[in-house]
């Protein structure tokens, strides 16, 4: 491992967070305190490794927290995306983001993140975060690298943001806003279960997904330590008889100013009014009244056109960002991968 390169331990927390608060890539979800708590509520065993790279001074100037999974039958080390990580891409202070100078101590610094991960990891799949800007060392390494486009909105100027809507989706939201009560809820046993209800409802209507039960554990075991800590929110609009018709999860970033519209679902019996806009506007505002700093409402990605109108509709901005991608060539890797298919095909054949 180069000098510089560093894998660090929880001796070392305090300066991995300092990082992370003062990274244009930073995020809630990269904090020290989030990375066990996400790898303690997963269904299968998952580690966490932090790589960090130290300037002149011995700071930390950039680090890596990369989530992975052993798969001890195959011998096999395998990094698929976020694990309920929204990012989980390199991390770079102000300076190697920002400074046009230290262009060539950025570059070296992402050639050996590319290079030791490229050489630990038999597969590995990397959400970055928008703020990262600029992949080609890992091209250079011989990384695949996919466009990924979010949506959000700039929380700036609400009065300017329902401007710009066309006169049908900004009557939507009004219509909604007035045939609907909207609050932040408490998550609790019975909060929990009727969102679950709601959002149970939507995955397997609207998506095909069934929730499994321990997914369910998992997802109110992370929803109360979030809660805790005031970074998450269950934003809900009732009917007159003040049952749940619209449910939003949503994560408070305020490492990057950012309340993330995490789960989203509405009852399935409702016609001719489409409630979820007019949630996601209450959601954005009421954040934006009570949590000093936020400055953007993410809507994530959009996986198929209708999601992509639909956002494009709520005049939210896109942003680009990168997927890199890596797998190490090995039959194992190979074999694994074509048995993958094999049970996807006959899962859908079904």
């Amino acid at each position: 491992m180069p000098q510089n390169l560093i894998v660090l331990d929880a001796s070392q927390d305090a300066l991995w967070d300092e990082l992370v608060l003062s990274s244009p890539q930073g995020s809630e979800f990269m904090l020290s305190a989030w990375l066990p708590m996400l790898a303690s509520t997963l269904n299968s065993p998952l580690q966490v490794e932090r790589i960090g790279y130290l300037g002149k001074d011995r700071k930390l100037i950039a680090g890596w927290a990369i989530p992975y999974q052993e798969l001890r039958l195959w011998k096999l080390r395998i990094s698929n995306g976020g694990y309920g990580l929204r990012y989980s891409g390199p991390l770079l202070n102000q300076a190697l983001s920002e400074d046009p100078r230290k262009t060539m101590v950025r570059n070296q610094v992402l050639s050996q993140f590319a290079a030791y991960a490229g050489a630990r990891y038999d597969s590995i799949v990397v959400e970055c975060h928008p703020a990262f800007t600029d992949p080609r060392e890992f091209i250079y390494a011989g990384w695949s690298i996919a466009p990924v486009y979010q949506y959000r909105w700039n929380l700036s100027d609400p009065d300017a943001l329902l401007a710009s809507l066309d006169n049908e989706k900004r009557r939507e939201i009004r219509r909604g806003l007035e045939s609907f009560q909207f609050s932040r809820e408490r998550i609790d046993k019975q909060s929990f279960e009727q969102f679950l209800t709601i959002y149970r409802s939507t995955m397997q209507h609207r998506h095909d997904i069934g929730l499994g039960e321990d997914w369910v554990k998992n997802l109110e075991r992370r929803l109360l330590w979030m809660q805790d800590i005031d970074a998450c929110g269950l934003f809900v609009a009732k009917n007159d008889a003040s049952e749940y018709a619209a449910v939003l999860l949503a994560i408070i970033s305020r490492a990057d100013h950012t309340v993330y519209f995490w789960m989203a679902g509405y009852d399935q019996n409702l016609k001719g009014n489409k409630v979820l806009s007019s949630l996601y506007w209450f959601t954005g505002q009421e954040i934006l009244g009570s949590t000093p700093g936020i400055k953007f409402a993410d809507f994530s990605v959009a996986p198929s056109r209708s999601l992509s109108q639909y956002k494009d509709l709520l005049r939210a901005d896109i942003t680009l960002s990168f997927r890199m991608i890596h797998d190490k060539r090995s039959w194992k890797q190979n074999l694994r991968n074509g048995l993958r298919q094999a049970r996807n095909l006959a899962g859908s054949l079904r």
